[in-house]
Order: structure tokens, then sequence, then C-alpha cells
């Protein structure tokens, strides 16, 4: 549960980097200028199952919007997935499915009190999203709680209910996609 005590992302110096460093050759190649990741990394990007993308919360200190952005580490073409102002929300933990095609990540509504937290799934490609209504539960943030079945069919979320949590196991969750001829 994100709690309103925690720093503010915007609060945090704009002019960081995210650089990838080839281990072979030790090459650093800047992917993002002033990216503000404002909490534990792990929390906030993560690299898909092929090791071509990844997905990461970024920081607008300047527009005052968080998004969700997906980057291609080999041409650097980047796609927001999902862009908030930051009076409005929180993004974290984005999980990957194990096909690449959807990334799971937790939205944090910072407009009602207390922050309300929820799960969503949205398609890579932008043509979907969905929120999974957990309703008086409330979502644990941090990626060891949550992950996906081998198969991409199924979501584990822990949840919390105060001192108590639970983990749900999510099934027949995803939209229904036509079949291409």
């Amino acid at each position: 549960m994100v709690k309103d005590e925690q720093k503010n992302p915007f609060d945090q110096e704009a002019n960081q980097e995210l650089v990838a460093i080839d281990v072979n050759t030790k090459e650093k190649r800047i992917l993002e200028r002033s990216v503000n990741t404002g909490w534990d990394v792990s929390a906030v990007m993560q690299l898909s199952p092929d090791r071509k993308r990844m997905a990461y919360v970024q920081f607008d200190s300047v527009k005052k919007e968080i998004r969700l952005v997906v980057s291609d580490l080999k041409d650097q073409e980047k796609r927001a997935l999902v862009t908030l102002g930051e009076d409005k929300a929180y993004i974290l933990s984005p999980i990957w499915s194990p096909d690449g095609r959807m990334i799971e990540y937790h939205f944090v509504d910072r407009t009602v009190k207390p922050n309300k937290a929820e799960v969503r799934v949205i398609a890579v490609d932008g043509s979907w999203e969905k929120t999974i209504k957990t309703g008086k539960l409330d979502i644990l943030t941090g990626r060891s709680q949550d992950a996906w079945s081998p198969d991409g069919a199924k979501l584990a979320v822990t949840l919390s209910g105060g001192p108590t949590g639970e983990l749900w196991v999510m099934e027949n969750f995803l939209p229904k996609i036509k079949a291409e001829k």
C-alpha cells in the first residue's frame, strides 16, 4: 500500500539518466534523460522476457506527468502506454506477461483519501487496458508479490485488508481478442 508520507518523486533531481551498459564492451548508451524514478528501481522498471524491451515508470518533472513507457533497447523506440497527471496517480511495479504482449502494473489513485490502489493490465500495443477490481482490499506494492503463470492466463496478486493479507489468483480476466484470419 502506498502511503501519503512517501516521498513525492517530483521532488527528486530532474537531471537523471537511464543508461544501458554492454557487459562485454563496457559501452554506455543513454536510453532516457531526466528520468526520475523516485522509488526503488525494482518497483518501477523491468526487462521484457526476451530482454529486448524495458517497461519503466517515468516521472516528468517539467510537465508534472507520470508515464508507463515501453522502450526497445536496440533502436531506442519508445511508447508511452499510460500518461497521467502527477497529482492524479502513481504507477508502480510493471510486470511483463511471459509472452511479452501485456504488462500488469499497480495504479494508485491519489485523488481519494486514503489513496486507493488497484491492479491494471495493458496490452503492449496499446489496444486495450483492463482494471481488475479488488473490492475493499488494496494491493501491496512491490514486485515480489505479483506473478504471471507461465502460460500468461493467470495472475497472482497479494492484497491487503489492513493487518492481514490475501493471495489472489486471477483467471479469465483478460479481454476476449478476436483471432486474426
